[in-house]
């Protein structure tokens, strides 16, 4: 989905663009509001990596989003 470049667009906006490109055109933010999420069955490599990828390394703690929230409450730019 191409961007206008003489437009700015909503937080919203973009979401539902963001959506609608990883996870069809029939699924968009609205979608996703009413339904949550999509889950569709997994084969068991898909679903745990770890025994099927050699040297995987896993973060347990990412220490990087501890303050994200707060840093976005500061923000003077609204989302909505």
């Amino acid at each position: 989905m191409e961007l206008n470049p003489d437009k700015n667009y909503t937080w919203r906006e973009c979401c539902d663009r963001g959506f609608k490109c990883w996870a069809g055109e029939e699924h968009g933010l609205a979608w996703f509001e009413e339904h949550g999420g999509i889950t569709w069955p997994k084969k068991v490599d898909e679903a745990y990596l770890r025994p099927f990828v050699p040297n995987l390394r896993q973060p347990i703690y990412y220490e990087y989003v501890v303050n994200w929230g707060d840093k976005l409450r500061r923000s003077s730019n609204r989302w909505d």
